[in-house]
């Protein structure tokens, strides 16, 4: 139960910087991801599934 708390604190913090930030989007959602995986919620494939350009992640492998 305690993923859905997590799921909705990074869905309001998105919000939240996207509005009132300069940060590029690309910064905050790769930021969510990576507390997503560090909370253990995504693996790494998942992550490495979703990348437009794949070759940027050859040396995960």
């Amino acid at each position: 139960m305690w993923e859905q708390g997590v799921v909705l604190a990074l869905l309001m913090s998105i919000i939240t910087c996207l509005i009132a930030t300069q940060v590029k989007p690309s910064l905050i959602f790769a930021g969510a991801a990576f507390l997503a995986f560090i909370a253990g919620m995504i693996d790494i494939n998942a992550v490495a599934s979703n990348f437009t350009n794949s070759s940027l992640l050859t040396w995960c492998s």
